[in-house]
């Protein structure tokens, strides 16, 4: 089975934050691999599903009901 993938432009800027928010994600959704890149411009935040589809949206709520920036990084 192909993985689905989705990569987010975040504000998330700060280590604690991002374990935080990638234990609320895996919560929500324990098949998810979820990984931040706080290096990168973008601070991204990737997620990957081997079972199906990625829920964006609810990814994007989970970032920011925390209260970070969250979007969807276009290829």
């Amino acid at each position: 089975m192909i993985p689905d993938i989705e990569v987010f432009k975040t504000s998330v800027d700060i280590v604690s934050e991002a374990d935080r928010i990638t234990r609320l994600i895996v919560e929500a959704y324990p098949s998810y691999k979820v990984t931040f890149d706080l290096q990168d411009c973008d601070r991204v935040l990737r997620v990957e599903n081997i079972y199906g589809p990625v829920e964006r949206d609810a990814v994007h709520y989970l970032v920011t009901t925390v209260g970070y920036h969250c979007e969807v990084l276009q290829d």
